[in-house]
C-alpha cells in the first residue's frame, strides 16, 4: 500500500517554516537521499541537528560525505559512535 511521503523542503514550504531550531532524523539509511536532496536554503533554516547515521561502507564515506554538506554549508558537526552497533553512529550539527 502506498505511504504518503514529502520532502524537507515540501515540509517547510507547507508549514511555513522560517526555522527550525532541532532537525532530528533517523530514517534507516536513507540520510543521504534526503539531504543531498534538500536545497542549502532549507538547511540553512536549521539551526541544530541529530541524525542517526547508517554507515554501509568500510571506512564511513556515507558519514563522511553527510559531514561534507554541512560543513559546507557553514555547519559545526561532531559525532558519537555507537559501541553496540559498529555501523550508527549519532551526527550532530549546529549552526
Amino acid at each position: 500500500r502506498p505511504v504518503p511521503t514529502a520532502s524537507l523542503d515540501e515540509v517547510f514550504e507547507r508549514l511555513g517554516l522560517a526555522s527550525c531550531d532541532l532537525l532530528k532524523m533517523d530514517v534507516e539509511g536513507a540520510e543521504e537521499r534526503i539531504l543531498f536532496g534538500t536545497r542549502a536554503e532549507t538547511l540553512l533554516r536549521v539551526r541544530h541537528v541529530v541524525l542517526e547515521v547508517h554507515e554501509e561502507e568500510e571506512g564511513g564515506g556515507r558519514e563522511r560525505r553527510l559531514v561534507r554538506r554541512f560543513e559546507e554549508l557553514g555547519f559545526e558537526t561532531r559525532r558519537t559512535p555507537n559501541p553496540a552497533w559498529p555501523r550508527l553512529s549519532l551526527l550532530y550539527a549546529r549552526r
